[in-house]
């Protein structure tokens, strides 16, 4: 069999069977990009732009093609914009894969997913790329629901340079502090990003379960209920969906336990998976404001509909200035 589709498939196989009892509705995909530097291992899921769970660790040498924006420039972040939480992995994958073979990254070796293989993305892969739909958990040597030597947690494998060297320099002493104080900017940005009209009963009920956290209180469960975000979504409120949804789950990282190092790590990832989104980061930054159950995936939508994989192939050239082809 191909060996780069038993990496692949072996990698999903590991991450299904640590993430998939607290996560079920969560999709992946695991691909091989064959580059002029070796093989490039790349996961995303279908939540959000690759999002990661919490209490999942990965090699070092795997990465989120998500975090590629700098080398797809403006028109290939634009291209991909339509695949976030796109429900095929696959799909996303061939995506990306296309992308990076326009701007002479390299090219789809092999796609492993828990879905399964359209036959859109049989054709667009072509001959060349080997590939296994509806992958099942399964064991492996290593268990990828504990640290372990060679694998990183979310914010090693997908945090911006600024929260990794926060996760670092901050103060034994000041970590709950600063959890809160994040919590605290993640919900202000996002809800400024609400129109007033949009102001639903769940940003009311974030803010009361803050507040509560600030005052060191314990939190009623049915504030948990009233703090849930949507579960559904129309294509125009999607990305403000996905964004609520990690502000929840910030409260939730902060009420799981007193806050230490880990959770700090893990509110760093979630607060860079708003901060850090291309058209989140374009909002004014607000003005400031005082202020268990498990963390909910749901039924996850777009802003808009992905374009066929073939119509995207067509547009792939041009895409990126002419120092960003052939760089990895």
């Amino acid at each position: 069999m191909d060996q780069d589709l038993v990496l692949a498939r072996t990698l999903l196989g590991a991450i299904l069977a640590a993430v998939e009892d607290s996560f079920p509705d969560l999709g992946w995909g695991v691909g091989v990009l064959r580059a002029p530097i070796g093989p490039l291992v790349m996961v995303t899921s279908t939540e959000g732009r690759g999002w990661l769970p919490p209490g999942l660790f990965l090699p070092a040498e795997v990465f989120v093609p998500w975090r590629w924006d700098d080398r797809f420039g403006p028109a290939g972040r634009e291209m991909m914009a339509p695949f976030e939480s796109n429900p095929d992995p696959a799909r996303t994958l061939a995506a990306f894969g296309l992308l990076a073979d326009g701007l002479g990254l390299g090219r789809i070796a092999a796609v492993a997913s828990s879905s399964a293989i359209s036959d859109g993305v049989h054709a667009v892969l072509g001959n060349d790329a080997a590939t296994e739909g509806n992958v099942r958990a399964a064991e492996c040597t290593v268990d990828l629901s504990v640290p372990g030597v060679g694998l990183v947690d979310r914010l090693g494998m997908a945090g911006s340079d600024e929260s990794l060297r926060r996760a670092v320099e901050v103060p034994e002493s000041e970590i709950r502090t600063v959890c809160l104080e994040l919590a605290r900017v993640t919900d202000a940005r996002v809800r400024s990003t609400t129109p007033a009209a949009g102001f639903t009963a769940n940003h009311a009920g974030r803010q009361r379960v803050l507040d509560a956290l600030y005052a060191d209180l314990p939190v009623p469960s049915d504030w948990w209920e009233q703090a849930a975000p949507d579960m559904v979504e129309s294509p125009e409120s999607a990305h403000g969906t996905v964004f609520d949804r990690r502000a929840y789950e910030i409260l939730l990282l902060l009420a799981s336990g007193t806050p230490d190092r880990r959770i700090l790590r893990d509110v760093l990832y979630a607060y860079d998976q708003i901060i850090e989104h291309p058209q989140f980061s374009a909002t004014p930054e607000p003005a400031p404001v005082i202020g268990g159950s498990p963390i909910s995936v749901g039924a996850v939508g777009r802003r808009e509909t992905p374009p066929p994989i073939v119509e995207l192939s067509r547009a792939i050239a041009g895409v990126g200035s002419p120092d960003e082809r052939g760089r990895v």
